[in-house]
C-alpha cells in the first residue's frame, strides 16, 4: 500500500500523517488490531473471494456531486 500524507490538521494541531497512522488510529479507536479482526465472525464462505471490481474513488466532493447528477440526470423521471 502506498503511503498518502493527509493534510487535515488534527485535534493536536499535527499537520501531516500518513493514511496508515489514520488507519492504526481508526482500528484503535474501534477497540479491534485488524480489518480481519471486523470480519472474524463471518462465516468463510460467505466472503467474498477477489477483488471486487470498483471504479476508482474520486478525488473531491465536486467530482462526486457531478458523477451523481449525470447518473440522475440519464434517469427516466418517476424517482422525483
Amino acid at each position: 500500500m502506498a503511503i498518502r500524507t493527509v493534510s487535515r490538521l488534527t485535534e493536536r494541531g499535527e499537520s501531516a500523517r500518513t493514511l496508515k497512522d489514520v488507519f492504526v488510529q481508526m482500528l484503535e479507536e474501534i477497540g479491534v488490531d485488524s480489518v480481519e479482526a471486523l470480519y472474524a465472525d463471518i462465516p468463510d464462505a460467505l466472503r467474498l473471494k477477489g477483488k471486487m471490481d470498483l471504479p476508482e474513488p474520486f478525488l473531491s466532493e465536486y467530482e462526486l456531486a457531478r458523477h451523481v447528477e449525470e447518473i440522475l440526470a440519464k434517469g427516466d423521471g418517476s424517482h422525483s
